[in-house]
């Protein structure tokens, strides 16, 4: 059962990079609590996640219940993108009523793309793991290689397009798979307001697109993904240098 707190009411399952900020924004709009995995960076969370991770590459059960628990502790009743959306399956054993969304991109190769450019370039991995960025952010390379085994990929040094097409249709698959229909949407960010208030019983008179709103384009995108991931490996390279 959901302990004290907030329930969750939408679990998101989509990875990042399938418009997740902008669906953040979305279901913030629609007076959700939602968490992201830009929460998890700014609030220090990422320490909670690295302990999921079990020496031998598994998943803690134990902690997987503490970290839901203080989700709802804190006040979420929203979670999309990485890393919650890798726990999908056991938001639900805690949230039979939940709806769920899995956020997409036109084509799994335009996903695998786009990840590989960014959150899955393994420069950028490698750079999380190491001095001053693990003195800096505690727990991200830990909580990063937990998140991205646990999505289906096997060494998160060495990802392909391949493989990141492989796992990201192997993921949505499972979804489909797990989640009762009616308990399920399938969004993508050009689909707009509409089907998501459908999905979470919003009044028509209520919802942002009725009242004109175009949905929300989250700060999150390409160039800005980069811009961070750059700087980061940039402190590394320049950490490095000035070690040596």
């Amino acid at each position: 059962a959901e302990p004290a707190g907030q329930p969750m009411k939408v679990i998101g399952a989509g990875f990042g990079r399938t418009g997740t900020n902008s669906l953040k924004l979305a279901l913030t709009r629609l007076g959700y609590q939602t968490y992201h995995m830009e929460d998890a960076v700014i609030r220090g969370h990422l320490s909670y996640w690295a302990r999921l991770r079990t020496p031998e590459g598994g998943t803690d059960p134990e902690e997987v219940t503490r970290v839901l628990d203080l989700l709802s502790a804190w006040g979420y009743n929203a979670s999309v993108d990485f890393p919650t959306c890798v726990l999908f399956k056991e938001q639900m054993r805690r949230a039979p009523e939940a709806m769920v969304i899995l956020s997409v991109r036109k084509s799994a190769e335009t996903w695998a793309e786009s990840f590989l450019d960014t959150i899955g370039r393994p420069e950028f991995t490698e750079a999380g793991a190491k001095p001053p960025i693990t003195w800096l952010i505690p727990g991200m390379a830990v909580a990063k290689q937990w998140m991205f085994e646990t999505a289906g990929f096997k060494d998160v040094l060495k990802i392909t397009k391949e493989e990141a097409v492989e796992v990201y249709e192997k993921w949505a698959a499972e979804v489909k798979a797990e989640v009762p229909a009616e308990r399920l949407l399938v969004h993508q960010s050009q689909d707009g307001w509409p089907p998501l208030c459908r999905a979470l019983k919003v009044a028509d008179a209520d919802c942002p697109s009725t009242l004109g709103e175009l949905y929300p384009r989250g700060p999150n995108d390409r160039e800005n993904a980069i811009l961070i991931l750059s700087t980061m490996k940039f402190v590394v390279d320049y950490f490095e240098a000035i070690v040596v």
